[in-house]
Formats: structure tokens, C-alpha cells, sequence
């Protein structure tokens, strides 16, 4: 029976190439190429969240730097099965430094019950300005984005089967030392 392999990662939380992590990757490449036999038609990577430390460019760099080795060796190794990389994002994927948290705190609250409005979207949607690019620069699929930034699905058909993956961004609404006091989830057609 035709087979698919999904690899969940998440939280590297990398600052600079220099983190431990790097050093470790290859090592976990070689684990997830030992996982591939001629039974998988197709690999999808599913990162959940956390790739920067805090959500600025050159740390999605070097997370990018990461999966698009690993999803290249994979490649190499095994030509045949293609390899697809899905990513949300987490809390530590907002660059929260430079707003105002009052604002923030402020904004979120506001919308808690509903779908947010443009300018509060846009206010709130700005600390992943930076994770946007990363995961369009990573996606074979269907990507969170500026466009669609709460919700999207992404299909894959392997084998004649489909398989959904439903990406939710549950950290936007993110502030820098997170209460407990607020979920918000923007359903998918609250989105459109």
C-alpha cells in the first residue's frame, strides 16, 4: 500500500548559524532519509511553529537555511518522492520588539469575538511580516500569507488519496510575556 511520510517539527528558535541546532541538523536529516523506502510516494514537512527566536529576518534565514537543506537532501536521496514543506507559525515568530504592547493588548482584546477589522488585522499582522516571506519561500503548497493569514488548507494527492492539511495561525494576536487571557481563532469563513 502506497505510503506518505510527515514529519512534524517545530521550536529550533534559532538566533544565528552558530546555534546548536546547526550542528545537529545533519544528524536529523540522516534520521528522516532512513524513514524513506519504496513504500512513500511523497514526504511533506510540516514545521509547527517557532522556527526564529524572535522573529526577525536574519533568524528566518537561517531557519530557512535549515528546512530547505533538508527538504534538498531528501531530494537527492530519493528523487522519486517528492518533498513538500507546510509551516505555521509560533509566538516566537513575531517580532514583537518594536510595537506597542499596550496597543497590542488593546487591539486584541477588541477582537476577540469576531473576524478583526483590516486596520486591526494590519496592526496585529505586523510582528509576521517576516514569517510570511519565510514560509512563501519555503511552501510547495498553499501558505499562510498576507492575503490569507489566519487559515488556509493545503491538498496533497498521493496515490489517488487526498490528503488536507489545515494551516491555523493561532499566534498573531501574540504579546511578549503571554497571559492565558485571550483565544482567538478566526474560523475559516469568518476569513473569506
Amino acid at each position: 500500500m502506497p505510503e506518505a511520510l510527515i514529519v512534524q517539527l517545530s521550536d529550533v528558535h534559532v538566533k544565528t548559524a552558530d546555534d546548536p541546532i546547526v550542528a545537529k541538523w545533519p544528524a536529523l536529516i540522516r534520521a528522516i532519509q532512513a524513514e524513506l523506502t519504496s513504500d512513500i510516494q511523497a514526504s511533506i514537512i510540516t514545521f509547527c511553529g517557532d522556527a526564529a527566536f524572535s522573529g526577525v529576518s536574519d533568524q528566518f534565514d537561517v531557519a530557512y537555511m535549515l528546512l530547505a537543506d533538508l527538504q534538498r537532501q531528501l531530494r537527492l536521496s530519493h528523487p522519486t518522492i517528492p518533498c513538500h514543506i507546510l509551516t505555521v507559525p509560533g509566538n516566537h515568530d513575531c517580532d514583537l520588539t518594536s510595537h506597542d504592547q499596550e496597543a497590542r493588548v488593546t487591539l486584541r482584546r477588541s477582537a476577540q469575538a469576531k473576524a478583526p477589522s483590516p486596520s486591526i488585522s494590519e496592526v496585529l499582522l505586523e510582528p509576521q511580516k517576516a514569517y510570511f516571506v519565510f514560509a512563501k519561500s519555503l511552501s510547495t503548497l498553499a501558505t499562510l500569507s498576507p492575503r490569507a493569514p489566519f487559515y488556509t488548507c493545503a491538498d496533497l494527492i498521493v496515490s489517488g488519496f487526498r490528503l488536507r492539511f489545515h494551516l491555523l495561525n493561532s499566534s498573531w494576536t501574540s504579546i511578549l510575556q503571554e497571559t492565558d487571557d485571550l483565544v482567538f481563532v478566526v474560523s475559516a469563513r469568518e476569513e473569506k
